[in-house]
């Protein structure tokens, strides 16, 4: 996607859910950045997703809203 991120912009990366090893489903993975302005940045060019390879083209990537934020 061509942004210019450095390690040092991202306050936690963690996975969300409880393992389990009999399923295939994958887990969420929570990303908090140090900056709005570089989240806003990724969210205007989650376009280029569509013409990323295979593998990227299936990545979701939402806001992390609170149950009464998204039924708004």
């Amino acid at each position: 996607m061509n942004l210019d991120i450095q390690e040092d912009q991202f306050k936690s990366v963690f996975r969300l859910g409880k393992l389990d090893s009999t399923s295939s489903n994958n887990r969420p993975l929570l990303v908090q950045l140090r900056e709005k302005a570089t989240k806003n940045r990724i969210m205007e060019s989650l376009s280029k997703l569509r013409s990323a390879s295979e593998k990227l083209k299936n990545l979701s990537i939402t806001h992390d809203m609170t149950k009464n934020e998204s039924a708004m």
